[in-house]
């Protein structure tokens, strides 16, 4: 699964090279490499290295995959600058649609910065929280 969301990221992104400059706009070598190498790769590395291979049998690979993937692997991608390569990608209806998504009141929401400890703080209340299976909640299944 991760290895198709890293292609479809760097297609699109390919992509909106492709559009920023038929609309007139260079877009320069430094942030498309800041979202291939540090972006698209450090997705690559936490996914498919250790973290990945081992985060099904230690619960540690797991914790440490997970709030890599939702903190440092979105902060490395940012590097990129997306939302400005989207901008100088779509004319139009198109980005106008945009732009108001943006300005919709969830995203203004999450984007907020006391928004972020509360995802924080959620997400790793899913680590802490005991699944069904281990408190008798849920039988769980035996092997033969």
């Amino acid at each position: 699964m991760a290895g198709a969301g890293i292609l479809v990221a760097a297609a699109l992104y390919l992509l909106g090279i492709r559009a920023a400059g038929r609309t007139g706009t260079a877009w320069t070598l430094l942030p498309t490499l800041g979202f291939f190498l540090l972006g698209l790769g450090s997705w690559a590395w936490v996914s498919f290295g250790f973290l990945g291979a081992w985060s099904p049998d230690l619960r540690w690979a797991f914790t440490t995959r997970i709030a890599l993937l939702l903190f440092v692997v979105p902060a490395l991608l940012s590097l990129g600058r997306p939302v400005e390569l989207a901008r100088a990608a779509l004319q139009g209806r198109a980005l106008l649609g945009f732009n108001a998504v943006l300005g919709s009141w969830f995203v203004r929401l999450v984007g907020n910065a006391v928004f972020a400890p509360l995802f924080a703080i959620a997400a790793f209340l899913v680590f802490l929280t005991p699944s069904p299976t281990c408190c008798g909640a849920i039988p769980q299944r035996r092997r033969a």
